[in-house]
């Protein structure tokens, strides 16, 4: 089914640990900081009541998957180089276009897909 030619034993045990930080990352939130780690929920309040702590939450997974990008994917950029200016800036606006819908729709579920099959 077109599995990918960089699926190995590397990208299992990345995945694997990947996970495992999701949960541990859950269980310390609710026990120790009472609360649901709620990547939209933040994000919203960021907007609507900023505080520190989700400036320094939302800035940190920005930072954290730039790093990991370069550190695990490589420096490719997107899209492909030798691609005109215009196709960059329409991939940028799309992306953007869809990461806000994305957003609103978390937003009027109350949280996304993923945050509910974490934390109930």
């Amino acid at each position: 089914f077109g599995i990918s030619e960089n699926f190995n034993g590397d990208s299992i045990a990345l995945a694997l640990s990947g996970g495992a930080l999701l949960g541990v990352s859950v269980v310390v939130k609710t026990s120790c900081l009472s609360g649901v780690l709620g990547i939209s929920n933040y994000t919203k309040r960021l907007i609507v009541q900023p505080e520190l702590k989700r400036v320094f939450f939302i800035s940190g997974m920005v930072i954290s998957s730039i790093v990991l990008s370069y550190a695990y994917a490589g420096t490719e950029t997107l899209p492909v180089p030798g691609s005109s200016n215009s196709e960059r800036s329409e991939l940028m606006l799309r992306l953007i276009f869809g990461g806000f819908l994305v957003g609103l729709g978390a937003s009027l579920q109350h949280g996304c897909t993923s945050g509910h099959g974490l934390t109930g």
